[in-house]
């Protein structure tokens, strides 16, 4: 009962700060166009929350070790607050950005908090089923996000989004202050006087494990591939093929939808199927997808329906490596999960805002381009596999 409340509380820390990400995917065309900046600038408000996101978990993780989970996640909590209503009263695209970026520091403990208290209450195996049932909430999310992100930019303006954000994260903070449960009874890792000592400890014991770092990198880069399309497709779809918000909005429907699939698949094989052969059927996957995409735009198809396909299934492909790559560089050292879960979370985070960011400069609404990129990083997970599988070899 316990662990099921548990995984409840998970699921609605997950939502909040995928939501708040998601909702302004539709309203990057309209943002842009408001304070007359260039799409590269307006995407600079995924970068900045994502860039926030990552920087904040490399705090937030070991102060949770030894602080307890419940204290960390309510201070950033609050600080996702004050950026919310920063955000709905920015008045220029700098004070956006800026509340933009706070709003990532806030929310940075909802992702490593997540993670930490189901690796409080689950074991093993529990553990990444238990792993991709947030999954499945996190596609939940961002499939319905940017449907109602759409909506209320045709009924009022993209101020409404940054409202439905404030107003979310305002709710979380209340069920969090009077429901959220203390997970973290274990012995505190480090010293509450030597808070940056214990959080180098922590940090240098889990990056010379080099399972860790395989397992991080092909999940970090298959969620630069996701958001990637996030950041480009508004300006593919919407400005250059005549999407409105709403429908571009609705795109999320099939595209995250297939994800979702293969969330729900690794929850109901469980141990039936080899994590590693999973990994591998669904970089595959991932490589049909890109592979449609490249060749409908060499054959100029350039037609919405075609764009979301390839991209559905490609996505069918990210939902059976992520969730398993990501609980199993956790699982690596599972002993200090606070850390654990912040290195992880930092690093993805990290590692999808400097792609994201270095790809908005030159991808000038190229569904070409787009889908090599998607190609590319495809065949680097695929490296890294196969390095999985030398180690795995080797220790054998």
């Amino acid at each position: 009962m316990v662990t099921n409340f548990v995984l409840q509380i998970a699921c609605l820390m997950v939502s909040v700060y995928l939501f708040s990400n998601s909702i302004c995917i539709p309203a990057l065309s309209n943002i842009s166009e408001h304070f007359t900046v260039s799409p590269r600038i307006a995407q600079n408000i995924i970068v900045l929350y994502t860039l926030g996101l990552g920087v904040s978990q490399l705090f937030y993780g070991p102060l949770s070790d030894i602080y307890g989970r419940r204290i960390v996640v309510l201070v950033g909590n609050t600080i996702f607050v004050f950026g919310s209503i920063f955000s709905l009263f920015s008045s220029s695209i700098d004070s956006l950005l800026l509340a933009r970026l706070l709003q990532g520091l806030g929310a940075g403990c909802y992702s490593v908090i997540a993670k930490s208290i189901l690796s409080d209450v689950y074991k093993g195996n529990f553990y990444i089923n238990a792993t991709a049932v947030v999954m499945i909430i996190s596609v939940l999310t961002q499939m319905i996000s940017p449907i109602i992100g759409g909506y209320l930019i045709s009924l009022f303006s993209w101020q409404a989004n940054f409202l439905a954000i404030l107003l979310y994260c305002l709710i979380t903070l209340v069920v969090l202050f009077i429901f959220m449960p203390e997970t973290n009874f274990h012995e505190r890792t480090g010293s509450k006087n030597n808070v940056f000592l214990a959080m180098y400890h922590s940090y240098s014991i889990i990056l010379q494990q080099k399972d860790f770092w395989l397992f991080l990198l092909i999940s970090s880069l298959t969620l630069a591939c996701v958001t990637i399309y996030y950041g480009v497709s508004p300006f593919i779809l919407q400005n250059q093929m005549g999407l409105s918000s709403f429908e571009f909005g609705l795109t999320f429907l099939l595209t995250d939808s297939t994800f979702l699939i293969g969330c729900l698949f690794i929850y109901y094989v469980k141990n039936k199927v080899n994590a590693y052969k999973n990994m591998l059927v669904g970089l595959s996957i991932m490589t049909i997808g890109s592979g449609m995409m490249i060749l409908t735009s060499i054959l100029k198809y350039n037609e919405p329906v075609l764009i979301i396909f390839s991209m559905s299934v490609f996505n069918l492909g990210t939902g059976l490596v992520f969730p398993v790559a990501t609980a199993k560089a956790l699982l690596v050292r599972q002993n200090i999960p606070g850390a654990s879960g912040a290195i992880i979370g930092a690093i993805q985070m990290l590692i999808v805002a400097l792609l994201v960011f270095a790809f908005s400069g030159i991808h000038g609404g190229n569904q070409c381009f787009l889908a090599l990129i998607l190609f590319m990083m495809t065949m680097v997970c695929f490296f890294f596999a196969g390095k999985l599988n030398e180690e795995k070899a080797y220790r054998s």
